[in-house]
């Protein structure tokens, strides 16, 4: 008996060896795999930017009508040429130099010295390739050794040919490979790994720990390489494992090939260097079955003796009820503790707050709540996965705890949200400066797998006996102090007051107003009128939702949509603004087009498409006619979602506008993924134009954008003559604002299209 359930225990040691030996593995895998996601994004965004700089040289250069190489030299080794090159070159950081080269093979122009020196290109591979192909796309060349400059570098190409289609040179951009070194190395650190960027024929092109040699073929059609030539032939990230190339030992390898470029993510992990850890848990483990193999059978020796003597039956009992203890206590921490930070969580902190109470009330002293909840976390848990995320809860925990005194307990009572007792308050400017030191001491960087990450914090205090008897209050009204720190722009703490509560209850009475409006027809719309920006021609109206309250009166959209949101209700409002704002358009010119706002919770509603079809045949309004405006909110959704979405719209002839462009996370990545017709530039950009030369340049940098992917550009909040005129010298075709008409009721609004339209008539 005794031999079998050693071998038991031996067995189920060995089984659960392996499976964390593997779990270690398969969370090495899945770090590396995130990880190469992250530099292909990366990397293929760093090529972007400099491809797009060469289509604008490229259609620019079009424009000239140039039609031999001779004329093509002659038009672009000027001066002026090569300042533009420069200028171009100074605003896009991973590039050492944009440049110019002549059907013959020789440099025309460039971004470094001017005269430009004489440099022949004629032999290089990229030349042989382009001069006798008429590849339309960008083209990556092999790694060059550029002796002037000491470095390894890369160029992207462009084929330029006159409007006969003869050859006349190519357009390049010189990556600064270092600068991809740079990035791997701020990614991987001092964690062991090594991160290689290759062209698909193996050649290395970056790499970091640095590697002398770059240029050269690291994976030879070699057997001990198939595996990364089979990954990289699929087109799918893989893993393999095999001995290694640049480092000794085996090692994992996690392969990602770029989507849209010839090249290729490599990321090693040391094989020794995953199983560290486990090996050490795995001497322990084995130890520890020893430990219990003896254990168990003295434990079966000692027992059989024992049952020979029926004295020691007692002091059996003991030692049964001993370990009953034992498992009752392990059970009572886990009821009252968090698992993940190992704080109190809720149910004790609500136990903990009753008897604190309890006994203030008997000396008749003074305690106080301190309701915290993070800023940006949710952020930093989306964009960087839930590992994470516990990892930096873990050490604010920690932190946190090193902040408050001896007595006070920490709780943490929800997702990003943590809870303090002091059971004894002696000075209410004591919980200013705990509030001032947790402030302080949240707001240094955390260190995490490397890298430093910053968050904030919100604090909300409650008193007793100030501002409540019982717990429920203290928690209730700290919570409202820490909604009016979020509310004053987070990072600081609130200590509750009467005024808060009356806030609170004037939300509660928006609130339920809000739930009726729909029903009593509060609400109505307004059109601001969008026009072309050199004729003032009326081109399309924004509907614009008022909520008129009987006692508030005219309610802005920014004092209603949020609180719609957060109850729901925003999906019934908004089929009514489609339907409203659809029906008004309907009766007016066929060339005038609605454009809507949408909330990213409407776009959380598998229905919309169907629902706004139905609408769309029921006022008679072309869908071609209706334009969808959309912000970055929504697209920071389930993007896949997002994206199914739109399409199905996009089928019903529907058109989108992204709102906001230039501000918060919005991006060319937004741009290419998703299907949109235009982007509106954000007021504030035309605010400091006048005033301010870095706004000029990037409404400057968005016009050029929005030209090279054939996207219309409108640009809202012009209040001024001076705008209009520079924003058509910077030739931006569409503006809206107060200037050109302030918002109006559809009754307002009919006559003002219809005279607009019948002047284009007679135009």
């Amino acid at each position: 008996m005794s031999a079998l359930l050693l071998q038991i225990l031996v067995v189920a040691v060995s089984v659960a060896l392996y499976k964390t030996r593997e779990l270690a593995l398969q969370d090495a895998r899945q770090t590396a795999e995130n990880l190469s996601i992250a530099i292909a994004g990366h990397t293929s965004t760093s090529l972007q930017g400099i491809d797009l700089v060469l289509r604008g040289m490229q259609s620019r250069i079009d424009a000239l009508n140039l039609t031999t190489p001779q004329a093509f030299r002659a038009a672009l080794r000027t001066e002026a040429e090569h300042q533009t090159l420069q200028q171009a070159g100074s605003g896009v950081s991973q590039v050492q130099a944009f440049a110019i080269i002549g059907a013959d093979g020789r440099l025309i122009n460039g971004g470094g010295t001017f005269p430009v020196p004489a440099v022949d290109y004629a032999r290089a591979a990229f030349y042989q390739y382009l001069k006798t192909h008429d590849d339309r796309g960008a083209y990556l060349s092999r790694p060059l050794y550029r002796a002037g400059r000491g470095r390894w570098t890369m160029f992207v190409l462009r084929r330029v040919d006159g409007p006969s289609g003869q050859f006349l040179g190519l357009l390049a951009g010189a990556v600064d490979l270092d600068y991809f070194a740079g990035f791997y190395h701020s990614l991987a650190g001092q964690s062991g790994l090594t991160v290689t960027l290759l062209n698909r024929g193996g050649d290395i092109i970056a790499s970091y720990p640095p590697i002398p040699v770059t240029g050269h073929a690291l994976m030879p059609a070699s057997k001990p390489y198939l595996p990364w030539l089979s990954i990289v032939a699929s087109g799918h990230p893989g893993w393999y494992e095999a001995p290694g190339v640049l480092s000794p030992g085996m090692r994992l390898n996690v392969v990602n090939p770029l989507r849209d470029y010839p090249l290729v993510v490599s990321i090693g992990i040391s094989e020794a260097d995953v199983l560290a850890d486990w090996r050490k848990e795995s001497w322990i483990a084995a130890g520890g079955t020893a430990v219990a193999m003896l254990c168990v059978f003295l434990m079966l020796h000692a027992l059989a003796r024992q049952l020979q003597r029926l004295e020691a039956s007692e002091a059996a009992l003991a030692a049964q009820n001993t370990a009953l203890v034992k498992v009752e206590g392990a059970i009572s921490h886990l009821a009252n503790h968090d698992d993940l930070t190992g704080l109190s969580n809720r149910r004790a902190f609500h136990e903990f707050l009753d008897q604190a109470i309890a006994r203030a009330n008997r000396s008749r002293s003074s305690l106080a709540v301190l309701c915290l909840d993070l800023d940006r976390f949710k952020i930093a848990n989306d964009t960087r996965g839930h590992e994470f995320g516990d990892k930096l809860l873990t050490l604010l925990a920690a932190r946190l705890g090193r902040m408050v005194g001896p007595g006070d307990t920490v709780a943490r009572t929800g997702g990003d949200e943590f809870a303090i007792l002091r059971p004894v308050m002696r000075d209410p400017a004591e919980l200013t400066a705990l509030a001032r030191n947790l402030l302080t001491a949240v707001d240094q960087p955390f260190e995490i797998e490397g890298t430093q990450y910053r968050i904030g914090m919100s604090i909300g205090i409650a008193c007793y006996p100030a501002h409540g008897a019982h717990a429920g209050d203290l928690l209730r009204n700290a919570d409202i102090a820490l909604y009016q720190a979020k509310s004053d722009g987070g990072n600081v703490s609130c200590t509750f007051d009467e005024s808060m509560n009356a806030r609170q209850q004037a939300l509660y009475a928006i609130e339920q107003g809000l739930r009726q409006a729909l029903e009593l027809q509060q609400f109505e719309l307004s059109y601001q009128p969008i026009v072309t920006a050199a004729s003032g021609k009326i081109i399309a109206c924004e509907a614009l939702l008022r909520w008129r309250h009987p006692e508030r009166g005219l309610i802005p959209p920014m004092d209603f949509i949020g609180l719609a949101e957060h109850l729901g209700l925003i999906i019934p409002i908004g089929y009514w603004v489609f339907e409203a704002a659809c029906a008004e358009a309907a009766t007016w010119p066929a060339g005038v087009s609605i454009t809507v706002n949408v909330s990213p919770v409407q776009f959380r509603d598998d229905n919309l498409p169907a629902k706004l079809s139905e609408i769309l045949q029921r006022t008679q309004l072309a869908a071609g006619r209706l334009v969808l405006e959309i912000t970055e909110g929504v697209l920071l959704e389930d993007s896949s979602h997002v994206l199914g979405i739109m399409n199905r719209l996009r089928g019903l002839g529907v058109h989108f506008s992204l709102d906001d462009f230039g501000t918060g996370h919005s991006g060319l990545g937004y741009l290419r993924h998703f299907p949109f017709d235009a982007i509106k530039i954000d007021k504030i950009f035309i605010r400091d134009m006048e005033h301010k030369a870095e706004a000029r340049a990037i409404i400057t940098a968005l016009l050029t954008v929005a030209t090279a992917l054939e996207l219309d550009v409108i640009a809202e909040g012009i209040e001024n003559g001076a705008q209009l005129a520079a924003l058509r010298h910077l030739g931006c075709l569409y503006v809206q604002g107060y200037f050109m008409g302030r918002p109006q009721n559809g009754q307002d609004i009919r006559p003002l299209l219809r005279e607009n339209h019948m002047e284009s008539l007679n135009i």
